[in-house]
């Protein structure tokens, strides 16, 4: 399934995909994102994994409170629930020896809500461009939620937990290292863009020294229908629990 082997290629527990953000390729997908006025719908993703996928399976986000969404493995949906799902996460694709007028952009991460709706030549152009820079195995185009509030993202044993950066208590986010792996176009006054950073990924030291996903212990609790919920209450500020 292209779906799974996609998303399988990026990276896993070794170093993260290095991205200039003022390269020439990167500020070309950043002004196909503005042309199109999609600047609020659309950001940049450093192509990376937390988990294996096997046939039969999509990355699924799920959304989860308080202020976030879970994104795991997960069974795909029948046909009568595809509707309620849309894709998240693109990366570039075309055939060995194809000419680059083959690229085409390919789900490789999915999210509970409907697609953004926008002309299907935004993304040719989008994977057109990524090939042609040579960044379709690093780079990714990434439906963004909310582009003026950061997040900060979670690898668990039970998902990738993905939560505002705002909600989080501090002083958890001081305890570890993070790496920036998402970015969303913000336009100024004129023509002119720059790249802002959207998206953190919790990591830890390489053998190589370089960065690496850290997988965060989730604490056991008695209930295990309550670990992820639980957790990402002890992740976030105080609060008073919708079940206390």
């Amino acid at each position: 399934m292209l779906i799974s082997s996609s998303h399988n290629s990026y990276a896993m527990d070794t170093s993260f995909p290095n991205i200039d953000e003022q390269s020439k390729g990167v500020q070309e997908v950043c002004a196909i994102i503005v042309k199109y006025n999609a600047e609020r719908n659309f950001g940049l993703r450093c192509l990376h994994r937390h988990y294996e996928m096997f046939d039969g399976q999509i990355m699924l986000g799920n959304i989860i409170k308080p202020h976030g969404y879970l994104t795991k493995p997960t069974p795909i949906p029948q046909s009568n629930e595809l509707h309620r799902i849309s894709p998240q996460v693109w990366s570039a694709r075309r055939t060995e020896g194809s000419s680059i007028e083959s690229a085409t952009l390919w789900p490789s991460e999915f999210r509970q809500g409907p697609p953004v709706n926008i002309d299907d030549r935004f993304y040719s152009e989008i994977a057109k461009c990524l090939c042609e820079n040579r960044l379709e195995n690093t780079l990714g185009l990434e439906a963004i939620q909310d582009p003026a509030r950061m997040k900060i993202e979670f690898s668990t044993s039970m998902g990738s937990i993905l939560l505002m950066k705002e909600k989080v208590n501090a002083e958890i986010i001081m305890q570890h290292t993070t790496k920036v792996t998402g970015w969303v176009v913000t336009v100024e006054k004129g023509a002119s863009f720059r790249l802002t950073e959207d998206t953190e990924c919790v990591v830890g030291p390489g053998p190589n020294g370089g960065e690496e996903h850290r997988r965060i212990s989730l604490p056991p609790v008695k209930s295990k229908d309550l670990d992820m919920e639980n957790y990402i209450y002890s992740l976030c500020k105080a609060q008073q629990h919708p079940n206390s």
